[in-house]
């Protein structure tokens, strides 16, 4: 569930944009400050509001950090599951697209993720509880594709919890280690490798 914001803002698609727009300025403040060392007043300033106004959009500061944990939870999945519509019917091909779009999306919300590592424990229980059901509903398209390959012997027979929190490491890791890879190894490089060792781990055992 998204959080909403407060009443006081009636015009949807003002809310929307507006929200957008704090969201950006504080990732990029906690990204450089910190989100303990960052004020309300300073993410206020970042985008020309008063925090009387900002509090018009978004009820606190955890609040504001849920929020942009939620985006980019939201954009992997809608991206993995329009995969697993389109090509259902062939589970290698939709599981090779979902890790493609997976690791690019990745690529776009890099700070995101750093974010979730960093900060995660900022969040109330409940916020929590919700982040970590935006990321199983992630683990669970994959979880589909992947079972429906063993079922149609396409997919060797492994643990799919251990398989699909694996692909969540390896997509994280692009952003975790940016420092070692980024200035070595291209994107479409390091997407290609993970995606070929995963098929590859899957592969079914030839018969002798």
């Amino acid at each position: 569930m998204r959080a909403t914001a407060p009443p006081a803002v009636k015009d949807a698609a003002r809310v929307a944009t507006r929200r957008e727009q704090i969201a950006e300025s504080a990732l990029r403040l906690f990204r450089v400050r910190g989100y303990q060392n960052t004020a309300v007043r300073e993410i206020a300033e970042a985008v020309g509001f008063s925090v009387g106004s900002l509090f018009n959009y978004f009820r606190s500061k955890e609040q504001i950090l849920h929020f942009i944990y939620d985006q980019a939870h939201d954009s992997i999945e809608r991206a993995v599951e329009a995969v697993e519509r389109e090509v259902a019917a062939d589970p290698e091909i939709a599981l090779r697209h979902a890790l493609d779009r997976y690791l690019t999306i990745i690529e776009q919300h890099q700070d995101h993720v750093i974010l979730v590592y960093q900060d995660f424990k900022s969040l109330d229980g409940r916020a929590k509880r919700q982040v970590l059901d935006r990321e199983r509903r992630i683990m669970d398209v994959f979880a589909r594709i992947i079972e429906t390959g063993v079922r149609h012997g396409r997919f060797r027979k492994r643990s799919v919890a251990v398989t699909v929190n694996t692909i969540m490491v390896l997509g994280h890791a692009w952003a975790l280690r940016a420092w070692a890879l980024r200035n070595t190894v291209p994107l479409d490089d390091y997407k290609r490798t993970q995606i070929d060792m995963i098929l590859a781990a899957l592969e079914p055992q030839k018969e002798t």
